[in-house]
């Protein structure tokens, strides 16, 4: 459900608004203890994925599944 809302905001204010306020907090998961939390930023590049361009999926999106 949270991530539908921030796929709305992403449409709404935008690709650099997503960068600077969302990735930061989303990517910081990976490093999380609990594997549940870990797989929170997996589930949220597939769901913004849809929205936002191949560059950012490029530049932010691949270094994390990687």
């Amino acid at each position: 459900m949270a991530i539908k809302n921030f796929i709305q905001l992403t449409v709404v204010f935008g690709e650099q608004w997503i960068i600077k306020n969302f990735l930061p907090h989303l990517f910081a998961l990976q490093t999380e203890i609990c594997y549940l939390h870990r797989l929170t930023p997996l589930f949220g590049i597939l769901a913004l994925s849809e929205v936002v361009s191949a560059e950012i999926v490029k530049k932010y999106f691949i270094p994390v599944l990687i």
